[in-house]
């Protein structure tokens, strides 16, 4: 198996892992409205502050897809893996 495989076995246990944390909640919609409105602002706030700054990400399916799964967690850690 290569990396790729690996990365999106990992992506798909992460969000398995997630969605049953929502409905453990008692209100699985709003918390995976929340998620998903939370990680695309700051993934919005990356993409304005990427054109004056030197870090930035670019809006790739991936990028945003991961955002909407993680929420704000997935862009700090996307930003960080940049940095690396």
């Amino acid at each position: 198996m290569n990396a790729a495989t690996w990365f999106a076995a990992a992506l798909f246990t992460i969000g398995v892992v997630l969605f049953l944390g929502y409905f453990r909640t008692g209100k699985p919609l709003r918390c995976m409205l929340f998620t998903a409105l939370t990680g695309s602002g700051a993934m919005g706030a990356v993409l304005l502050a990427g054109n004056f700054f030197a870090i930035g990400l670019a809006p790739t399916p991936f990028s945003l897809l991961v955002s909407v799964i993680l929420g704000i967690p997935g862009v700090v850690g996307m930003l960080l893996l940049r940095l690396i």
